[in-house]
């Protein structure tokens, strides 16, 4: 398997659960990597704080 990511290939993850937890570890550490993700969690306003999850 072939773990680089080349810069023109797009990445997309969807992750559930991404407002706390294993969900926003995992989120975190797919946009270090340069994926894009989409983000899914029970209720809008404990997702809020990660959407402003960022590649470093």
């Amino acid at each position: 398997m072939n773990t680089t990511l080349d810069p023109d290939t797009r990445r997309v993850a969807v992750i559930t659960g991404a407002s706390s937890g294993i969900g926003e570890a995992t989120a975190r550490a797919l946009a270090g990597r340069g994926f894009r993700a989409a983000l899914l969690a029970r209720r809008a306003d404990a997702l809020q704080p990660a959407l402003n999850i960022r590649a470093r």
